[in-house]
């Protein structure tokens, strides 16, 4: 009977999408590895800023458009459907916009090449969120699962065989992991393509009518303004760094910040992707199960967070041993976003209790706070410390969101469970 269990669960979906996320993570770690091997830190620092920029225009470039889906599947709406067909064209129409001004930037900078190359990211990385979000929506974790684990893979494929091939052939690092980079981010977008157009055709014969872009925008804006927010506050380490302290002091934060935030794909997958969709359904058909589901996962991510906290601290002195001798500052990074770490842990535990759109619009509201706080504390930290200075400032905004959350979701948690209305 135990084993008839143990082999139920390893076939499980939840399982799949552990042990998938945690594929993810080791390809990640290989990924900076190999960044590293081939990349001086400025080299780093130069490609990281880059792409930290255009990582900023995913939120727009996707429209938000995951978000309603999985709001509108979980509560069983009947504008799914014709939510899905304009969603999907809003999307492309957005994604295409952001890369066009991605590349006229690059223009005005006289890098017109690279950031052709490195915007095509925005495009991928909007796909990918909308895809992600279409399997999270039917709640197909295994698809969802390895959606987010082969890009890594693929990544590390393409980027580190064509990459030193070029390097090879005489021309510049940075230039050539660039092209690498383009690469990938093309693949990634036809693959996604394809995705898409299978959820599209699923739901093309249940459409009733024409959906606006203002209907779409209503629903969507809370999911943009807050995944902006987010994302425009973990990006804005490496710009920050790269123009306060350099090129090489940028490289070794972008090496300890994705190393660091692969510890965090595991909390962020279980919360984020996993419980957010029945979240938003327990909240409506069963209460019982919501509030339960806040109060004794509470203690689960003291325990996970603990425990990645001790991790880093760890293995900051020895994982630095797998980089190159120019990489040996990061150590001290890496162990300083154990901490950073550990808080967003907390912290998406209780973000996933606030789904009421009312709790969206707490959400993003007290991120603008913390965006408006910690962006000036970055830009003190790095023109006086360098990268470890970023970190600190970001240690305290993960304070900031992990107390405000905390707030809200116990305050509603507290209303549900005595039985009064929402």
């Amino acid at each position: 009977m135990k084993l008839n269990r143990i082999l139920s669960f390893l076939k499980g979906e939840f399982f799949v999408l552990v042990a998938l996320t945690i594929v993810g993570g080791l390809a990640n770690l290989g990924t900076q590895a190999a960044l590293a091997l081939f990349l001086t830190p400025e080299q780093l620092g130069r490609l990281a800023s880059i792409l930290s920029m255009a990582y900023i225009f995913v939120p727009i470039a996707s429209f938000g458009i995951y978000g309603v889906w999985v709001r509108l599947f979980a509560e069983n709406d009947s504008a799914l459907a014709d939510f899905v067909g304009a969603g999907l064209k809003w999307l492309f129409i957005a994604s295409t916009l952001c890369y066009i001004i991605f590349a006229i930037i690059g223009f005005f900078r006289e890098a017109a090449s690279i950031y052709a190359l490195l915007g095509l990211t925005i495009v991928a990385r909007a796909l990918q969120e909308a895809a992600g979000g279409a399997h999270q929506a039917e709640q197909n974790y295994r698809s969802f699962a390895l959606l987010q684990c082969w890009p890594y893979i693929l990544r590390i494929c393409v980027v580190f065989s064509i990459g030193p091939a070029l390097q090879i052939l005489g021309m510049s690092p940075f230039f050539a992991f660039s092209i690498g980079q383009g690469i990938f981010a093309a693949i990634l977008i036809s693959l996604c393509v394809i995705d898409l157009r299978r959820f599209n055709k699923r739901y093309k014969s249940q459409r009733i009518g024409l959906t606006r872009f203002g209907d779409i925008f209503r629903r969507s804006n809370p999911f943009i303004l807050s995944s902006l927010l987010f994302v425009a506050y973990t990006n804005a380490g490496v710009i920050i760094t790269s123009h306060f302290a350099g090129f090489a002091d940028a490289g070794r934060y972008a090496l300890a910040s994705s190393v660091a935030m692969g510890g965090f794909m595991l909390s962020s997958v279980i919360y984020q992707r996993y419980l957010q969709p029945r979240m938003f359904r327990w909240r409506v058909e069963d209460r019982l199960r919501f509030v339960n589901t806040v109060k004794k996962g509470t203690l689960f991510n003291i325990i996970l967070s603990g425990s990645l906290l001790i991790f880093f601290f760890l293995i900051s002195k020895y994982l630095i041993y797998i980089f190159s001798d120019e990489y040996a500052e990061a150590a001290n990074i890496i162990a300083a976003f154990g901490v950073v770490v550990a808080l967003r842990c907390i912290a998406s535990h209780f973000s996933v209790a606030l789904v009421r759109h009312e709790d969206l619009k707490y959400r993003s509201r007290f991120q603008l706070y913390g965006f408006a706080f910690v962006i000036p504390a970055m830009i003190l930290g790095a023109a006086s410390i360098g990268a470890l200075g970023v970190v600190y400032a970001s240690i305290f905004y993960e304070g900031f969101m992990l107390i405000s959350y905390s707030i809200r979701a116990w305050a509603l948690v507290s209303v549900m469970a005595e039985g009064r209305d929402t």
